[in-house]
């Protein structure tokens, strides 16, 4: 489940995470999605998945940066 990018459940749009929210009670987290029509959406993962999440997140980027440093010798 990587990414900042999801489809809107409502109209099938790109979204893009608009919000990280932590629900203590509850034991995770609530991430929070907005399509390019306004539609709003969520997903919830537990402490350990939102980890690994940011993880995966960091390393995307990381790599995407050193292709481009690459591409610009």
């Amino acid at each position: 489940m990587p990414g900042i990018f999801r489809k809107c459940p409502v109209c099938g749009e790109d979204a893009i995470l608009k919000n990280i929210e932590p629900d203590f009670q509850k034991g995770v987290f609530r991430r929070v999605f907005e399509c390019r029509n306004g539609h709003e959406f969520d997903e919830e993962s537990s402490f350990d998945e939102e980890k690994k999440w940011v993880r995966d997140v960091f390393q995307e980027l990381a790599g995407e940066l050193l292709r481009r440093r690459e591409q610009l010798g």
